[in-house]
């Protein structure tokens, strides 16, 4: 699947989508996610041009290229994920990508044509 989420550090708040991997853990999204707030094209796995449709709404869905490429669930594993730490300064390297605590919302799946 592909997980959708969001992170509420006030005053903001990130959309943000991750693909599992076997590693897990419930802080791996801190560092894999991609940022896809305000509706913007975004990459993930290899595939441009990724676009979340009705985030806050109870059928959200993942469009490429503009046409509906997955549809997403809300599953028992939705919920709170840890928090992030962030990278306090840019001179540092590593560390991750986010700050804040995270909720996984959605859990998304690629539409068969």
């Amino acid at each position: 699947p592909i997980y959708l989420g969001d992170i509420f550090w006030p005053p903001t708040m990130k959309s943000i989508a991750w693909l599992p991997s076997e590693q897990g853990g419930p802080t791996e999204w801190c560092f894999r996610a991609t940022d896809t707030s305000n509706h913007m094209l975004f990459s993930l796995g290899g595939i441009d041009n990724l676009q979340i449709h009705d985030y806050f709404s109870e059928t959200a869905y993942i469009t490429r290229d503009g046409k509906r490429f997955a549809d997403c669930k809300i599953t028992p594993e939705s919920g709170r994920m840890g928090a992030c730490e962030g990278v306090a300064d840019w001179h540092c390297v590593g560390g991750d990508n986010f700050t804040g605590p995270g909720t996984r919302k959605w859990s998304c799946w690629v539409v068969k044509e």
